[in-house]
């Protein structure tokens, strides 16, 4: 039986026995470094639009780790069982602190099978999903992030949205296509510019996605060369990185699993840095993490929902 998105919030809870977060806003960056070793808290500094902010906790990669696996495949069967391969090896391979769990985008964000780090009971899951229905990427992505937000705000683990798709313009609900308004006239600019309109609802999510903190990933199994599916992978692409995740496109079946485990590698590497922000602060505002000299990649700017 489906269970409700609530119903993950609520499992989620006892996985860390962290306390909650203080009053004040609290930020968490996911940090990424190339270098040997572990890092530690004392070699951190952060910056809030200049102004030096406390640094009030770190989770490194090997602590506890939330996985929202989504599944968005709806069209290529033979892809889907590459995918499902994919995923099911990797997922055996994982340390026993990541959590994972499985959600389906279609008709709103569903609940397959909540966090656990059992990888037959995963393994079972994500063969079972069907490949049906229309693409929900870009109806559920933002709500995902909250709800990871929400999680990690509650138990201080760290965690990430991986969406897993094939999604492309013409199989979501919503026509993003955008129709020649007159067809008489030669400088009608639908003429000129045909994937307006998706470029128009990727500039809406990215505003929204800023909002929250949570990284997303996302690997698409199926790249589309034509004009407006470009369009459309470019925007998932900048909706990743501006999360400080990252998407991969492949072009191939052969290039499925790589890409996966490159994904999956990302997510379990990142730390997670905790930052008191300013009581006073603007609504989009620039990070700065330094890590004494080590070399760090992390996501830089970020919008405060409700400033």
């Amino acid at each position: 039986m489906v269970r409700t998105v609530l119903a993950l919030l609520l499992a989620l809870e006892p996985l860390s026995g962290a306390a909650p977060p203080k009053p004040r806003p609290v930020l968490r960056i996911p940090v990424w470094t190339s270098s040997n070793g572990t890092l530690a808290i004392n070699q951190f500094k952060a910056t809030v639009d200049g102004a030096s902010a406390k640094i009030l906790g770190l989770q490194q990669p090997g602590q506890d780790l939330l996985v929202i696996l989504v599944m968005d495949l709806v069209e290529d069967l033979t892809l889907a069982d590459v995918v499902k391969q994919s995923l099911t090896d990797s997922i055996k391979a994982l340390p026993g602190h990541v959590y994972v769990a499985v959600m389906r985008a279609q008709d709103g964000l569903q609940v397959l099978t909540d966090p656990t780090p059992d990888s037959s009971v995963l393994a079972s899951t994500i063969q079972g999903v069907s490949v049906t229905g229309t693409a929900g990427l870009l109806e559920t992505v933002e709500t995902a992030l909250e709800l990871a937000d929400s999680i990690t705000a509650k138990s201080g683990i760290r965690a990430a949205v991986y969406f897993v798709t094939d999604s492309s313009v013409s199989n979501y609900r919503e026509d993003f296509t955008n129709p020649v308004i007159n067809s008489s006239d030669s400088r009608d600019i639908s003429r000129t510019f045909p994937e307006g309109l998706i470029r128009e609802k990727i500039s809406k999510m990215e505003n929204l996605v800023l909002q929250r903190q949570t990284p997303l990933f996302i690997l698409h199994d199926a790249y589309h060369s034509d004009r407006l599916n470009e369009a459309y992978q470019s925007g998932l692409l900048e909706l990743a990185v501006v999360t400080g995740g990252t998407a991969i496109f492949c072009r191939s079946s052969a290039e499925i699993q790589p890409s996966n485990a490159k994904l999956w590698a990302q997510m379990t590497s990142a730390y997670m840095l905790s930052v008191q922000l300013p009581e006073k602060i603007r609504h989009t505002f620039e990070v700065k993490i330094d890590a004494g000299g080590a070399a760090v990649t992390y996501r830089a700017r970020f919008t405060i929902k409700g400033r």
